[in-house]
């Protein structure tokens, strides 16, 4: 999990160092060929990392402090939700929200036989993963100090 953070934080960088979100892509070749697939990429690691994060919580044993394992599941849907909408916000980039939005639908389809409960949940994540996705490029623009202050704290600024 060590790793998988460290690669997440890399990719941060790398993804602000761009400037998705924050400038248009100079051309086609810088977005195709830069920015797409980091946001493509870094949408994949920010799901393993929540992923990972379940398992090694969830094989370690650990008691979730009384809190289920389906419960627990609700709560990683949730910030990963949450995650979701802050970024479609920030940045309007919809490779990253659409990768978010991939994930909720596997999960959905998935636990539909094996934990409905789950299934559910992840409709409900994808549905409003949907709904920021069409929503937030027609929202204002944040301020530029607060992007600017949101990606320096994403990067441990």
């Amino acid at each position: 999990i060590l790793i998988m953070g460290a690669l997440l934080l890399f990719l941060l960088g790398i993804y602000e160092r761009l400037g998705t979100g924050q400038t248009p892509a100079p051309d086609r070749k810088e977005f195709w060929f830069a920015r797409a697939p980091f946001s493509l990429y870094l949408g994949w690691i920010t799901v393993a990392t929540i992923a990972n994060a379940s398992s090694v919580l969830f094989t370690s044993r650990w008691n979730g402090f009384g809190i289920g394992y389906t419960g627990w599941t609700f709560v990683m849907l949730a910030v990963a939700v949450v995650l979701g909408i802050v970024v479609a916000w920030l940045t309007r980039d919809r490779i990253y929200i659409g990768v978010l939005l991939w994930a909720f639908i596997g999960i959905a389809m998935k636990q539909a036989e094996v934990e409905p409960a789950v299934a559910t949940a992840a409709w409900i994540a994808a549905a409003v993963t949907a709904v920021a996705l069409v929503v937030a490029p027609m929202l204002p623009k944040p301020p530029a100090a607060n992007r600017d202050l949101t990606a320096g704290q994403l990067q441990g600024a």
